[in-house]
């Protein structure tokens, strides 16, 4: 039997330093350095020098540099004298791209650099990260996207003549977007509770969604395996203080919708001309019907396996309840709560490496187990590794409370727990093998419910 593996980074990483305690210091004479023998990394933009920063500081003085409309680049060029390392490694945080990503360390000298802008979002921030041995240099980047404008109602491709009833379902051939991404947009009238409108598309790639429209409401389907596998969309008119966030959509008239699916694989979600939501493709897991055969074997199926890409927190309580890639259950911090937190493991995975972090609320005995987890497409017969480096979710003697968890979503009698059984690194590997009509499986991060006052250690 073939073998396919989900090869996960480490999941969650914490340090504790006790109360009172202090780390060790020495004092001693350093010798002076001279300025033209001090290791630097210089950037320049437009021939202006960016703001020059003591290296050890860098990331709390970022340099800055603006880029605007997606898929446009911004050149920086690049100077380095006396690195201890032979490369300078660049690399970018989500929502950008750099080109090339390894310099030369002893021919880093005008050396051009390009950034470009891969988000659609209006406002985007990160950093490009240049790094050689222990010296690092951070250039802050700021994006701003924008969708471009389209007319599709003058030649719209399906329409009801006057006095007919609309079909029942109706496919269309020949869909090939490019990699800009694909609009779908139509006009529905959904005046009573027995009509709904269901409409979907998907690429070969995986770009796509399943959206729904009904006389109370609008929203977009994650697939039916998960938590939520509905996801309604609040009416942003309607949402101040004392209002309902609701859709009349029983009005009697006709509405527009539109779903604009971009080239960073996010749908923009517009009723009316109204822009009502964004959603990252990667936080919906495609519908089960979507899969028509076997796709091509790749080393790690998941999405956003490292942490690496978005997150979002709720203003309210600074709550992170969306992770890229991943679905977030509950969102209650009187229950359980969950964060991307920076750690390091080791020289190559430094202080710029991410982690999940789940927490127990101590002072609840709670309603639900904690749960981060994700729906992947698979193929029958054919067995599936999740492995993962985890610690913690230790309740002193008592028995773990975290685990690592799959499920075979066609089959509920199909499914594994692996305990995680120490507040140290290890690495944890679980194996579940798809039945004849296993189609989904689903893994998942999982702290379980403890006692009011239980100190359980965070789940990394």
């Amino acid at each position: 039997m073939r073998k396919k593996a989900i090869f996960m980074l480490p999941l969650l990483a914490v340090s504790l330093l006790m109360a009172g305690s202090a780390w060790p210091v020495s004092a001693y004479a350093a010798p002076q350095v001279q300025q033209d023998e001090q290791p630097r990394i210089e950037v320049m933009v437009n021939g202006a020098l960016l703001q020059e920063q003591d290296l050890q500081e860098a990331s709390s003085k970022p340099s800055e540099m603006h880029i605007y409309e997606v898929g446009k680049s911004m050149q920086m060029t690049i100077n380095a004298a006396n690195m201890t390392g032979s490369e300078i490694t660049l690399t970018t945080t989500s929502g950008f791209d750099v080109t090339p990503k390894v310099i030369n360390a002893s021919q880093a000298q005008n050396v051009d650099v390009l950034v470009t802008l891969t988000s659609t979002l209006n406002r985007t921030e990160g950093f490009v990260i240049l790094r050689c041995g222990d010296i690092r240099k951070y250039v802050k980047v700021v994006g701003y996207g924008e969708l471009p404008l389209k007319s599709l109602a003058e030649n719209p491709v399906y329409a009801v003549a006057a006095g007919e009833d609309a079909d029942d379902e109706k496919k269309f051939s020949g869909f090939a977007p490019s990699a800009n991404g694909y609009t779908v947009e139509m006009r529905v009238k959904t005046d009573n509770v027995n009509k709904f409108f269901y409409p979907f598309a998907v690429t070969k790639e995986g770009a796509g969604f399943k959206g729904y429209v009904s006389a109370a409401g609008t929203g977009l389907y994650n697939s039916f395996g998960d938590y939520t596998s509905e996801k309604s969309i609040s009416n942003p008119a309607t949402s101040a203080t004392g209002g309902s966030g609701q859709f009349y959509n029983n009005d009697g008239q006709f509405h527009t919708y539109r779903y604009a699916v971009t080239s960073d694989k996010r749908v923009f979600v517009y009723r009316d001309g109204l822009a009502i939501d964004t959603v990252r493709v990667a936080d919906l897991a495609m519908q089960p019907e979507f899969a028509v055969a076997d796709g091509k074997y790749v080393a790690n199926l998941l999405r956003n396996p490292g942490f690496e890409g978005e997150w979002n927190r709720r203003k309210s309580d600074n709550l992170v309840t969306r992770i890229e890639g991943w679905n977030v259950y509950p969102i209650d911090q009187y229950n359980s709560t969950q964060e991307v937190i920076a750690q390091e493991l080791d020289n190559a995975q430094d202080f710029n490496n991410h982690a999940l972090k789940m927490n127990r609320y101590m002072w609840s005995d709670g309603w639900s187990a904690g749960q981060v987890s994700q729906i992947v497409d698979v193929s029958a017969n054919e067995v599936y590794d999740f492995k993962c480096l985890a610690k913690g979710g230790i309740w002193k003697d008592n028995a773990p409370n975290g685990s690592i968890r799959m499920y075979d979503l066609q089959n509920a009698d199909n499914k594994i727990t692996v305990p995680v059984t120490s507040d140290e690194f290890q690495e944890y590997t679980a194996s579940l093998t798809t039945k004849a009509n296993t189609k989904q499986i689903k893994v998942e991060f999982y702290i379980e419910r403890a006692k009011w006052g239980a100190s359980v250690s965070a789940f990394v």
